[in-house]
């Protein structure tokens, strides 16, 4: 099978910039089947030696070598301090996945290298940050080279030493360049993308890309990829190392008078992607967490204004959550007005018991009757009708008789063929939630942008 090289491009007027793609010229290496479970990062203490031939990371010998050598690469010239951090944050990057990193060489077992050392004249190259191997079938394959050539990043901007080192590695599993999500939002949160509108530690993300690398295209090997399903299939599940999502409701405080508003601050590493508001052990409303800048996820204040929330004792619940589900909580309970005494002052289907007003746990199944969300194990009422969440993006297919239309936080099943408006309810019946945010600007220096040439196929530049 053949393997085709993807590369980092380096311009001698910016640190990381190329204003166009270059071809690599490459004879393909041999097949090499199977995945590696080990990934050796190497800063080349001392200096590495390289031959030119078939892959293979143990001989240290590389198809990705241009003339005659030698091939003598230049030790990784940053911190130790540096160094430390660009091994945790891989590690962290490559957690939720069955994949040891490591900076010692392994012995007796077969790993893929990283090479994060020296310049591209290293190896006869020339105006290029990284370079890594594709196989034309998107395959993952073991015992195998990528290189990110650190000395020649100028800045010492670890974040970015890990993007680069990150996407090279990822080509050895499969993994094409990523260009844009869902409906045309930037894939610059992925390490997949050399797109730079957004900043911060990335990491590869479990939504559906189009790939490219200064406009979309096809996939190499579909239509879109999904960078985080991806390893997940070929390297097996790992337990992430990153920290869950910190979340703090600044008002109200506990056993005090509930206003219009709840106030929210949340961070999170791999950044904050959703929100639940629950309220009397029932999910209000879900929103999206705060956009990304080029210096990474907005720091703000959330502002939450549940509409239509019955006076009574209000037991709130924030659930935030990062992109692959790891979530955390925090609590209080407030007053709003005076608490019930009857259900006059309820919603629709609601009780009153302790001076709060509250739905009785959800019996409805699937096609059955309702009148509002709550009814519905689902939480999803539509045209009187209990059905459940579905997903135009990714072609999950809902029951026979029901049609996916889109909704917000979630599309929906809609009984019968869509032809118009959707009804459908979730959380309370009523309009949920308007959104606001205080935006405290993190300022932080700016980051050098990246490009990558094109896919060589040919074997003339």
């Amino acid at each position: 099978m053949r393997r085709l090289p993807l590369i980092l491009l380096l311009s001698s007027s910016a640190v990381i910039a190329a204003p166009l793609p270059t071809i690599a010229v490459e004879s393909p290496p041999q097949d090499a089947p199977g995945v590696a479970g080990v990934l050796y990062l190497n800063r080349c203490r001392g200096g590495c030696t390289f031959a030119k031939g078939d892959d293979d990371a143990s001989a240290h010998r590389s198809s990705l070598l241009v003339g005659d050598g030698p091939f003598a690469i230049r030790e990784f010239n940053w911190t130790d301090t540096d160094w430390n951090a660009l091994v945790q944050c891989m590690r962290e990057v490559y957690s939720p996945y069955n994949l040891t990193v490591v900076d010692v060489k392994p012995i007796d077992v077969e790993y893929n290298e990283a090479i994060v050392a020296g310049v591209p004249q290293d190896i006869g190259r020339s105006s290029i940050v990284g370079i890594a191997k594709l196989a034309d079938d998107c395959s993952a394959y073991r015992n195998v080279v990528s290189f990110v050539f650190a000395n020649a990043i100028t800045s010492h901007d670890v974040n970015l030493l890990c993007y680069a080192t990150a996407q090279e590695t990822g080509h050895a599993f499969g993994l094409d360049h990523s260009y844009e999500f869902g409906l045309g939002s930037s894939a610059c949160l992925d390490p997949m993308s050399y797109r730079t509108d957004c900043g911060g530690q990335r990491f590869f993300r479990p939504w559906l890309a189009r790939c490219g690398e200064n406009f979309a295209r096809p996939c190499a090997c579909g239509p879109t990829q999904n960078s985080h399903e991806h390893l997940l299939e070929v390297l097996g599940p790992g337990v992430p190392i990153t920290a869950a999502p910190n979340v703090e409701i600044t008002a109200p405080q506990p056993d005090t008078k509930m206003g219009d508003r709840i106030t929210v601050r949340a961070t999170a590493p791999r950044g904050v992607f959703r929100y639940e508001i629950w309220l009397n052990g029932f999910l209000w409303s879900v929103q999206p967490g705060a956009p990304y800048s080029s210096t990474g996820q907005i720091d703000i204040a959330y502002l939450l204004l549940p509409q239509g929330v019955p006076d009574g004792v209000t037991d709130i619940v924030i659930v935030a959550q990062d992109d692959i589900g790891v979530s955390t909580t925090a609590a209080v309970t407030a007053v709003r007005g005076e608490p019930c005494t009857t259900t006059e002052k309820c919603l629709a289907g609601q009780r009153c018991d302790a001076g709060r007003c509250l739905w009785d746990p959800p019996v409805g199944e699937f096609g059955d009757s309702c009148t509002y969300a709550q009814y519905c194990k689902s939480n999803v009422c539509v045209d009187s009708v209990c059905t459940e969440t579905c997903s135009l993006e990714s072609g999950a297919a809902c029951a026979d008789g029901y049609t996916c239309v889109y909704g917000y936080p979630d599309d929906v099943c809609r009984p019968g063929e869509y032809g118009g408006g959707c009804s459908a309810s979730r959380g309370a019946p009523t309009a949920l939630v308007g959104f606001m945010m205080l935006v405290a600007w993190r300022r932080r220096r700016s980051r050098p942008s990246m490009a990558r040439s094109s896919r060589a196929r040919s074997s003339t530049s």
